[in-house]
């Protein structure tokens, strides 16, 4: 089922996606998605999901301070 998610993160590095999961874990609520490219694996650390995109911008300003400060991003995953 489709639904928007604000995307916090995205890595080619495992590392970088578990150092950031164990920093922000705590405070929201966090899911990772990996896919294949042809540079290899590729992961993306989201939170929320919404049924409109409005609905998801609207939340961008209930994050933590410190992750309204990431490359913000919503985005429409299936």
């Amino acid at each position: 089922d489709n639904a928007y998610r604000i995307q916090l993160m995205s890595s080619y590095s495992a590392t970088e996606i578990k150092n950031f999961s164990q920093k922000n874990r705590q405070q929201i609520s966090l899911q990772c998605f990996k896919s294949m490219r042809p540079e290899g694996n590729w992961y993306v650390i989201t939170t929320g999901r919404y049924w409109s995109r409005a609905e998801a911008e609207a939340a961008i300003n209930q994050l933590p301070a410190n992750l309204k400060q990431s490359n913000l991003a919503v985005r429409l995953f299936n």
